[in-house]
């Protein structure tokens, strides 16, 4: 399963080949919403003949996906499974409350545990959640933790690691390859029509309330606060003044004598008043803590009212054609190559982006390829392909038949 930075999620099989995409007007669908796609899938996989009806449904996620409501989505059904990773700071060890058998790694230098950890559901205040985690501790002094609804009667612990570790091998590389070469990773009309971000709009005005009520509550200590800022303004200015007097000398300033006793006065007084300033956010810590809590969202919230509204049934449309050219490439490249060690990108490079023209009359299309001289044993295997392609008599548009070759004097050379 791969999100994109705006509106599009794609799941993939095992071998990082998409077979299902959705395009969402706002942020990516995930959650919830991913186990409704997946029932879509197997709906429509039953639906080819010859199909299998059984689906493996294992799911592996990015670590910035499995938010707790994510995995209490997943925990209401016993259909589909998922691995992922725990990121550092998601993690407190005081959050286990059980742990298994310390058990050797198969695959790799670590030791295996089973745990089960408790975690807070951000959306939902108070709502507890367990979910079973596996903690690996590598010899080298890492620690990695994976979440899964895996029962443990079902996968021994080196199999669920293993699997998870070696998915990127498989997956990872199909699909970079897939975004660089037919950029399926482009939302097409993002950009055209900007919209105004309600909910982003009502966070702000929602904020600005809230820090206001703190401004108010706060007025006196912020009052003596701004009186001692202001002191400490005219220090760091006198202080300033002195420093560009001074000189540094292997790392180390030098003073003149006269100036001296006045630097390290400006720097006892700038010290005091801050530690004045740290008492009293001290005495009204939570307040203050709030307050700076809500002025960082509001200014991280600045810029972002308005955002690109996104065509959907346009990038549904253009994504589709994306992935079913990558698919032509990789069965041009089986059927026609006969499995030729090549990717994609190298596939583009040295055939598809071959010059030619072109010769039609009322029955035929004939596509003349330029033939490379650079690259004659890649030609040989062209010439070969050609031959494949117009046994097939492809039509085009007007029902003309098809027909591919390489430049005739350039093979006679």
């Amino acid at each position: 399963m791969s999100w994109d930075a705006f509106h599009r999620v794609f799941i993939h099989d095992s071998f990082g080949h998409p077979i299902y995409f959705e395009t969402d007007e706002g942020h990516a669908p995930v959650g919830e919403y991913v186990l409704s796609m997946f029932k879509k899938i197997e709906d429509v996989i039953i639906e080819v003949p010859r199909s299998r009806t059984k689906v493996n449904r294992v799911i592996i996620m990015d670590s910035a996906h499995n938010s707790v409501k994510t995995l209490r989505a997943f925990s209401k059904q016993k259909e589909y499974y998922f691995i992922t990773e725990r990121n550092d700071n998601q993690w407190n060890e005081r959050r286990i409350i059980e742990k298994g058998r310390i058990l050797r790694y198969k695959y790799g230098d670590a030791n295996l545990r089973n745990i089960i950890i408790e975690l807070n559901d951000s959306t939902e205040k108070d709502y507890l959640f367990h979910s079973r985690a596996i903690q690996i501790k590598w010899d080298n002094g890492n620690i990695t933790f994976l979440l899964t609804n895996f029962p443990k009667h079902m996968v021994g612990l080196s199999e669920l690691v293993y699997s998870y570790f070696k998915r990127w091998p498989c997956f990872d590389p199909q699909f970079k390859i897939q975004k660089s070469v037919v950029s399926i990773n482009r939302v097409a009309g993002y950009g055209k029509k900007i919209v105004d971000d309600i909910k982003v709009i009502e966070q702000k005005n929602k904020l600005e309330t809230k820090i206001n009520e703190l401004q108010e509550k706060l007025a006196e200590p912020l009052k003596q606060i701004n009186i001692y800022e202001g002191k400490i303004a005219n220090l760091v200015a006198k202080e300033i003044k002195i420093k560009k007097q001074s000189s540094i000398k292997e790392g180390k300033r030098i003073v003149p004598k006269e100036h001296q006793e006045n630097l390290v006065a400006y720097r006892k007084e700038i010290n005091k008043y801050q530690r004045l300033i740290k008492k009293i956010e001290k005495t009204h810590r939570y307040h203050f803590n709030l307050l700076k809590t809500h002025q960082k969202t509001w200014f991280r919230l600045q810029g972002k009212e308005q955002v690109y509204e996104v065509d959907v049934e346009l990038d549904q449309i253009v994504t589709f054609y994306r992935i079913s050219l990558a698919n032509l490439y990789a069965y041009f490249i089986k059927h026609f190559l006969d499995n030729e060690s090549i990717s994609m990108v190298m596939l583009l490079h040295r055939v598809i982006h071959l010059q030619g023209r072109i010769i039609e009359n009322e029955d035929q299309r004939k596509i003349i390829l330029q033939y490379n001289k650079k690259d004659p044993n890649m030609m040989i295997k062209l010439e070969k392909a050609l031959i494949k392609i117009n046994q097939l008599n492809i039509r085009g548009s007007k029902n003309k038949i098809m027909q591919f070759a390489l430049e005739a004097e350039n093979l006679a050379n």
